[in-house]
């Protein structure tokens, strides 16, 4: 939450990978599939949920801020679709 509040509040995004973050998303939402999906205790992986959104207000954030939100889109709209296939019961 503290970067977030800093990014918002400087109007910059210097220094932070686009890349970097996307794939610790990714990773944090394989975690939370996998724990949400065999029926863990939502204690055993909530963080992971929390870290998922997070990182997705960071990538959109950069998105926004860098003027690039046209192509960060399609990547936005995949990971809606893999985060929901994770979910999704069989």
């Amino acid at each position: 939450l503290p970067q977030i509040i800093k990014i918002l509040s400087s109007h910059s995004t210097e220094g932070i990978s686009f890349l970097s973050y996307f794939l610790d998303t990714m990773a944090m939402a394989i975690g939370f599939g996998y724990s949400y999906r065999f029926g863990y205790p939502f204690t055993s992986y909530g963080e992971t949920l929390f870290i998922t959104i997070q990182n997705l207000i960071v990538l959109f954030a950069l998105g926004v801020l860098r003027r690039e939100m046209a192509s960060y889109s399609l990547l936005f709209l995949l990971f809606g679709v893999f985060f929901a296939s994770l979910i999704m019961p069989d």
